[in-house]
């Protein structure tokens, strides 16, 4: 799938990923949309498909949110 780089702005991305959390009920704090802007902004000038491993490389790089366990 293409990356949605200018399809849906910092806010929007935020909320659905609050959504979705929520929705497998989960109850951490909403996702914020600094959180987003960062993962953005560390990942802007990426053109390549994400593996399972980037994606937890990236967010144990995000001082956002929270490393999983």
């Amino acid at each position: 799938m293409p990356p949605w780089k200018t399809a849906l702005n910092d806010e929007a991305i935020a909320g659905v990923l609050t959504f979705i959390r929520r929705s497998w009920g989960q109850d951490a704090d909403p996702v914020t949309v600094a959180t987003v802007a960062e993962a953005r902004a560390e990942t802007a000038k990426r053109d390549e498909p994400w593996s399972d491993a980037d994606l937890e490389e990236l967010v144990q790089s995000l001082t956002a949110v929270p490393a999983r366990k």
